[in-house]
């Protein structure tokens, strides 16, 4: 699959933001908070789309901050195909907010290693929720 990210599998909509921290799930994998909403829109062009946030109050500067999105954007763009196919497996579709939430800039190694832990976890709680529907 292409290893892009483009705007389409951005999440940059108000009102999907909205959407997503009002009625989205949520758990916390160090560094991250993550906010996912399934079966938000359906018929999209991407089956997954993708926001991440720094909090100002830990890092002052912008330049710490847009560092730590960028490092979070490429570990996802490169591990995204697991999620993709697991989405289009199940015809579903979800939204995705990361929260970075660590003290310091982690080196890339280990944001990418923890971006694998949360997509396998978003994975197993879609797999969850579908088998509950079924139910």
């Amino acid at each position: 699959m292409n290893q892009t990210f483009k705007k389409g599998e951005r999440l940059y909509l108000k009102r999907r933001f909205d959407l997503l921290l009002k009625e989205g799930d949520s758990f916390f994998s160090y560094p991250f908070r993550v906010i996912y909403l399934t079966n938000a829109f359906q018929g999209e062009p991407y089956p997954a789309q993708m926001a991440i946030a720094v909090r100002k109050k830990q890092y002052k500067r912008a330049v710490d901050r847009n560092r730590a999105k960028r490092l979070c954007r490429e570990a996802y763009r490169q591990q995204k195909d697991l999620l993709y196919h697991a989405l289009e497996s199940q015809n579903t579709t979800m939204l995705i907010l990361l929260v970075y939430a660590a003290n310091e800039i982690l080196p890339f190694e280990e944001i990418n290693r923890k971006i694998s832990v949360v997509i396998n976890k978003l994975i197993q709680n879609l797999k969850q929720s579908t088998s509950e529907t079924i139910n």
